[in-house]
């Protein structure tokens, strides 16, 4: 079980607060940031998610540590913070 949290703010990008950054993680979140811009109108409506910064911090509950498999929980935090409303995924 992982713990996805993620702060937006002004600027452009996103950075991993991890480190390292577990590669599998890094694939998640790429995959899920690429999402967030490609779908962006269906997902948050008029917002511009290419105009904000966000910082993400994986927290691991469990043993697992490699945040595979991540990518659908990572994109609903990404929404979540754009339109800051708080959500949880597992």
């Amino acid at each position: 079980m992982f713990r996805i949290e993620v702060s937006e703010g002004p600027g452009s990008g996103l950075h991993v607060l991890n480190k390292p950054v577990p590669q599998a993680f890094q694939e998640s979140i790429r995959c899920a940031e690429q999402n967030l811009y490609t779908r962006a109108m269906q997902l948050v409506g008029d917002r511009d998610p290419r105009a904000h910064e966000y910082s993400v911090q994986l927290r691991s509950f469990d043993a697992a540590r490699s945040g595979a498999k991540t990518g659908v929980a990572s994109l609903i935090a990404l929404c979540g913070a754009l339109l800051r409303s708080p959500c949880a995924a597992a």
